[in-house]
């Protein structure tokens, strides 16, 4: 079964638009859906298509260790679910992110409905005499159908309660993770801080949502929180409501996810009795030795990534040896354009910035370009021959590394450009 409710296809390539929108483009791919199209396009050359998989040269992998659907969120935060090897588009674009592992077993939550009764895999925390937890029926958590946990303060007193994961293997090693989880106000309950709870070395409380930002959120809608969070001994951590407050006060849990090892909070991996892994996504597209024997400009709208450390990479064009490619510093944000040609590098000085970025990049014979957001950046020259490339990768490296843990909304290849169109297509 295939599970990509918003990207439609025909089975057979046709136009859409009717006309061709961008006919100066070798290559474009609006992956986020032009507004004036209200869905998503894809041109090669002269030919255009309504779903990606149509495009000549077209590769995509990427799948989950259970079977599990894969998810990308929508602009609206909808999460949608996705079949093994096939792309994650939708209104924010492909999205491309790194393997990642949930080492929570059961992160979806299910079990027996009633008040008192905990998730399977999920015990008590706290000294109460009875349980500060309620799973109700299974209902949509921004479109995943699950059930969901009531956490409700049953004492004042200054202890947390909350619940922790049980059985073997939940133990957390030392080091840093990060833990999302969805959370919703509800409508007549006074909210109660939520906090992280590390039972290890020294006992820490981590606020994951206070009562203040829960009393903001709108009531009765489910709000993703990341929350990073450092172990100096292993052991385990729980989801509680913080101490103090008075009976009653709380919030509904759901989704919860750990990422071991990560400083960052990538898309919701489904678990229903053991850890799984999702694999990297991998896209690109091949036999484009022809556009890109001469001189072109590749022009890229990023949607935003996860801050993630090291290089992320937006894009990448190679012919299996050599490579030209633009990434970003994932400590500070700049933008950088490099041509590395067998172990010769040339580097574009970062633009800097944040958030969604608006990038294009000129390549000539001993000339390379880039301008971000409107600026333009001081040109590398005196490079060696320009290689033969005939592949572009989507949101990683060659060879599956450095992946950009985020979206990108839209990617052209154009012929060559002026200084002044290249700052255009940046803006």
């Amino acid at each position: 079964m295939r599970l990509n409710p918003l990207s439609e296809g025909a089975a057979a390539p046709r136009a859409w638009p009717a006309f061709d929108p961008n006919p100066a483009a070798l290559l474009d791919f609006d992956f986020a859906g032009a507004a004036q199209w209200g869905r998503q396009r894809y041109k090669l050359q002269s030919a255009l298509y309504t779903d990606i998989s149509q495009v000549p040269g077209w590769a995509y992998s990427g799948s989950t260790s259970n079977g599990q659907p894969r998810y990308a969120e929508t602009r609206n935060g909808i999460l949608v679910p996705f079949g093994q090897n096939v792309p994650r588009i939708t209104d924010r674009g492909l999205l491309s992110e790194e393997p990642r592992t949930n080492a929570l077993p059961y992160s979806n939550f299910s079990g027996p409905v009633g008040a008192g009764n905990l998730p399977v895999g999920w015990q008590i925390t706290g000294s109460q005499g009875s349980a500060p937890i309620t799973l109700s029926p299974p209902q949509s958590v921004c479109g995943l159908f699950t059930q969901v946990v009531q956490i409700r303060r049953i004492s004042p007193s200054a202890g947390v309660e909350g619940m922790q994961p049980s059985g073997a293997g939940v133990a957390l090693p030392v080091g840093t993770h990060t833990l999302p989880v969805y959370i919703r106000r509800v409508s007549g309950v006074p909210p109660a801080e939520c906090g992280l709870y590390t039972q290890a070395g020294s006992p820490t409380i981590v606020t994951v949502a206070s009562a203040a930002s829960l009393a903001a959120a709108p009531a009765d809608v489910w709000v993703r929180y990341p929350v990073t969070f450092t172990m100096t001994a292993a052991g385990a951590v729980s989801l509680v409501s913080m101490p103090g407050g008075a009976a009653g006060m709380g919030f509904d849990l759901a989704l919860p996810d750990l990422g071991l090892g990560l400083s960052y909070a990538s898309t919701y991996i489904s678990t229903v009795g053991a850890v799984a892994t999702r694999s990297g996504d991998l896209a690109y597209v091949t036999g484009l030795a022809q556009i890109l024997a001469a001189p072109v400009t590749v022009a890229v709208a990023e949607g935003g990534y996860a801050g993630a450390a090291g290089y992320p990479q937006t894009w990448a064009l190679d012919n299996g040896a050599n490579r030209i490619e633009q990434f970003i510093n994932g400590a500070n944000g700049a933008l950088y354009a490099k041509y590395e040609l067998q172990g010769a590098d040339r580097l574009i000085s970062g633009v800097g910035g944040s958030g969604p970025r608006k990038i294009a990049v000129r390549i000539r014979p001993n000339d390379l370009g880039m301008a971000a957001d409107g600026v333009l950046a001081a040109p590398q020259t005196n490079l060696a021959a320009l290689p033969g490339m005939n592949r572009l990768m989507l949101g990683a490296r060659t060879g599956g590394s450095q992946f950009l843990n985020g979206y990108i909304q839209r990617i052209q290849i154009l012929g060559d450009t002026s200084d002044s169109a290249l700052v255009a297509l940046s803006q």
